[in-house]
């Protein structure tokens, strides 16, 4: 179960824009419940002083668009700040992305029927892991945009092969790009509504290997009712988000966090027991690793004022310089 609402004081207010701060306060909302007094007030006054299509398109550029109908199912009193016509376009977003994250389960299903008739049992990763084993409160708020799954590395050519067997091909120019990388390249079918990509660990370069070595994650895994996939262990699963948040192309193109790996990290912190999330947190204690823990922990800089340095900063564009604190804890800190 998700906690009481965090306040917004250490966050929003250090965004000069009102429309980055209503997209994060809808956020906020979405994910922690109705905020009270100043908070409310200061995001009502954030959404009419916004237009419309500015958060529409901050929400799609940070993956945040299917979250916006929660917001305004949650808190009601939000609806009277903003033209009809968001509302609407909030509900058909949230209503699609529900249709289409049904059709993605559908796809795992058939996939891991494929896996066990082979003797294999691959391990969902991400987005994959949630349709299994859901942590969100609303089953709208995960926009997926592929299927990545996890098998021993001995394994990785036979359950490529399944797929081949069952009308998916492999994109070939990724095909070339990856050679020798942690996953395979994508593999997709005309009816399948995203790609698969079959994991031999679960990131590249030494951090991954250190922090979360595949044979931790396979030993660890949680059987699900879907036969021949499993789902990583709570504090894996936690673990791998912090680890992916520092690979997230906008990290890796102006060093801060992405606001969709920051929420992962809110719902599946809140979402874990307390020694899971400990286990978890023991992965990242030392050196640099502690930095990209701390920079999504609520306990060093609080989800939100993390998140407003993300929204809007494309292209390497510095941030300005009351966030530089802040900044440096979001920094993509490994090689």
């Amino acid at each position: 179960m998700l906690t009481a609402p965090r306040s917004l004081d250490a966050g929003l207010g250090l965004c000069p824009s009102a429309p980055h701060r209503a997209l994060l306060g809808l956020l906020r909302v979405a994910l922690d419940g109705p905020g009270e007094g100043p908070d409310s007030a200061a995001l009502v006054a954030d959404l009419r002083a916004s237009s419309p299509e500015t958060i529409v398109q901050l929400a799609f550029d940070a993956s945040l668009h299917v979250v916006l109908a929660s917001a305004f199912d949650r808190d009601p009193a939000l609806r009277s700040a903003v033209p009809r016509d968001l509302i609407v376009f909030s509900q058909e977003m949230r209503a699609a992305n529900l249709r289409r994250n049904q059709e993605i389960h559908a796809q795992l299903l058939e996939i891991g029927v494929a896996f066990a008739q082979a003797g294999l049992r691959g391990v969902a990763l991400k987005g994959a892991a949630e349709l299994l084993c859901p942590v969100y409160p609303d089953p709208g708020l995960r926009f997926l945009s592929d299927i990545d799954i996890l098998l021993p590395a001995d394994d990785v050519t036979r359950a490529s092969q399944c797929l081949l067997d069952i009308g998916a091909v492999p994109d070939p120019e990724a095909q070339a790009e990856l050679i020798g990388h942690h996953h395979e390249a994508p593999l997709g079918r005309p009816d399948w509504p995203v790609a698969v990509e079959l994991h031999r660990a679960v990131g590249h370069g030494p951090a991954a290997a250190r922090l979360l070595p595949p044979a931790d994650l396979l030993g660890a895994a949680v059987a699900t009712a879907e036969t021949g996939l499993s789902v990583p262990a709570p504090a894996h699963r936690l673990a791998h988000a912090v680890l992916h948040a520092q690979y997230h192309g906008p990290c890796q193109r102006c060093r801060l966090l992405s606001p969709r790996d920051a929420m992962e990290f809110h719902v599946l912190s809140l979402g874990c027991a307390a020694r899971e999330a400990e286990a978890a947190r023991v992965r990242f204690a030392v050196g640099p690793d502690r930095i990209a823990w701390d920079a999504l922990d609520a306990g060093a800089a609080g989800p939100w004022a993390i998140l407003e340095l993300a929204l809007g900063r494309r292209g390497g564009v510095p941030p300005p310089q009351e966030n530089t604190r802040v900044a440096t804890w979001g920094r993509w800190v490994w090689p």
